[in-house]
């Protein structure tokens, strides 16, 4: 009975999600009947991300605050799909489907190790108190901002509590296979066996097989995997050419995930070139830009970065943080002084670059980190166990794709819109490799977007028939989901007979410690006590001072 429970409130908080797509799409002009239930579901998600931002300022988000939320979003999905029909019941039974099929990753045990350290800690502060100033002065997990954390305590609801936390990642993968599954039987359908079919295919399967383990996903493989859709769309608008009307649909849609990205992961906001990027390559450059930049999406993105600034001065200080030069140093009590912010830098690039690991340090950071010192013993201690492994997975999955595709070429296809972006992700590429060159901060996107672009093409170029093609997609999206099941099924198992506090004793609920239930930031002695900083309440408001 706890797992049929469990499960209804994480299908009815998809259906929130969706509720508030349809609305939220309306209310700013978008033509959701153009748009399948993964665009739909990500745009429900950012505007419950704006939701989450503006109430965290005057409220907690406990029960009584998330179930009329979510009251709310499933009275919008009734109203915009079935009185509107929104969506045809063919992209119905495709979200069933998908969303079914990816269900297994939900039961898990044990979560990532930032799980304990701050993602817990921080959406259950959301979730007992309101904004509260200074939250960064007590670890550094408090002070790093992602959306995701805010979007996590919205799902904190009766009977499933804090169980559902960890949800939202699946719903983030589940929509965005969502998106590529039904553009690879669109395209298929349409018999238009091109480069963005193939891109669409590849990134389908690198999904379904190798991001398969929902406790890996921390923070940012659901920015990751946003940062590849948004390539993928770009490349698709600018093959649209003179269809004005399916490019201000599109250019609309990746607006709001860039923001939604953004958010999710300050890093990524080197994809934001993207948008002059696709301007540049089209005709009606200007038009598009004043029906963009001068309409409603504008204002979202307004309010929505406007509360992200709030949020991030309020908790540390600064508007980026550690940047020192967006802080706001000794002009709140709660900012963070300059020394801690050159120091956090430093620490966040000599782990970033292999100079830190669980048992060891390496002597000289700040020499250590600069120019290329850190190349040797990054190469040693990180890509030939990391990165290795994953090129090794990308490498599989070319062959087994070249395979059932890699054929003699037809006549050469003209693509030419692709290769502005193409130098674009090098450019990022290079500078992922020499500011943060873990994979876990933007590398997995990255490489496979180097990878997957040019073979893509290739493989578009390639003579099969028809049927061939279609019986090579359906083996090849069979064989992956096969690989989905089969790792989670293998995993569920040994957490039922793991032997230590990650042991499955109270299915389908992971194991949370009572350390992590008492970490909420109520007890202002208690705080001061653990934490060696003051507190004072000025208009109901809490703040956290040295």
């Amino acid at each position: 009975m706890d797992t049929i429970i469990f499960l209804t409130i994480y299908f009815i908080i998809t259906i929130s999600i969706l509720g508030y797509g349809l609305f939220f799409s309306r209310l700013i002009n978008i033509n959701f009947f153009s748009l399948n239930y993964g665009y739909i579901g990500l745009i429900g998600i950012s505007f419950l991300v704006l939701i989450s931002y503006i109430s965290h300022m005057f409220l907690a988000h406990n029960y009584l605050h998330n179930v009329i939320l979510h009251i709310c979003g499933i009275l919008f999905f009734l109203f915009f799909h079935f009185k509107n029909k929104a969506n045809s019941t063919g992209d119905i039974k495709i979200l069933i489907f998908v969303f079914l099929i990816f269900l297994i990753a939900i039961f898990l045990s044990k979560n990532n190790e930032d799980f304990p350290y701050y993602h817990f800690p921080f959406a259950w502060n959301l979730v007992q108190n309101k904004l509260q100033f200074g939250q960064g002065l007590f670890n550094l997990g408090y002070r790093h901002h992602s959306s995701l954390l805010y979007f996590n305590s919205l799902t904190y609801l009766p009977f499933v509590k804090y169980y559902l936390f960890t949800s939202t990642n699946l719903i983030f993968f589940s929509l965005i296979n969502l998106i590529f599954f039904q553009k690879v039987l669109e395209k298929q359908k349409e018999e238009k066996f091109d480069f963005i079919f193939f891109l669409s295919l590849f990134f389908l399967i690198f999904f379904i097989s190798i991001f398969n383990r929902l406790a890996d996903f921390g923070t940012d493989k659901a920015g990751q995997m946003i940062a590849i859709l948004l390539v993928v769309q770009s490349l698709e608008i600018i093959n649209l050419k003179h269809d004005i009307q399916k490019i201000k649909l599109n250019f609309q849609v990746i607006i709001i995930l860039l923001l939604l990205l953004i958010t999710l992961k300050v890093y990524f906001l080197i994809y934001s070139l993207l948008i002059f990027l696709i301007l540049y390559q089209l005709q009606d450059k200007l038009e598009l830009f004043k029906t963009i930049f001068f309409s409603k999406i504008t204002v979202f993105g307004f309010i929505l970065l406007l509360s992200f600034v709030i949020l991030n001065v309020s908790n540390n200080g600064c508007i980026i943080y550690p940047i020192s030069s967006t802080c706001f140093i000794d002009v709140f009590p709660w900012s963070l002084d300059k020394e801690s912010l050159e120091a956090q830098n430093i620490w966040l690039q000599q782990w970033a670059k292999g100079g830190a690991g669980p048992n060891f340090r390496i002597e000289n950071p700040e020499i250590y980190i600069q120019k290329l010192n850190w190349v040797s013993h990054w190469i040693g201690f990180y890509f030939f166990t990391k990165v290795s492994d994953f090129l090794l997975s990308l490498t599989l999955i070319v062959l087994i794709l070249s395979v059932f595709f890699f054929r003699k070429k037809n006549k050469e296809e003209k693509i030419v819109y692709f290769k502005l972006i193409y130098i674009y992700i090098l450019c990022i590429f290079l500078y992922w490799f020499y500011k943060h060159p873990q994979l876990r901060y933007g590398g997995f996107n990255i490489i496979a977007l180097i990878i997957f672009i040019p073979l893509s093409i290739r493989f578009s170029n390639s003579i099969m028939e028809y049927k061939s093609k279609r019986k090579a997609v359906f083996f090849l999206i069979f064989l992956s989901l096969s690989i989905f099941l089969t790792k989670n099924a293998i995993r569920i198992k040994n957490e039922f007979e793991r032997n230590d506090q990650y042991k499955y004793i109270n299915f389908p609920f992971y194991y949370i410690s009572e350390e992590n239930l008492n970490s909420g930031l109520n007890d202002p002695e208690e705080i001061k006590k653990k934490y060696h900083i003051n507190t004072k309440v000025i208009n109901g408001y809490t703040i956290y001072y040295r």
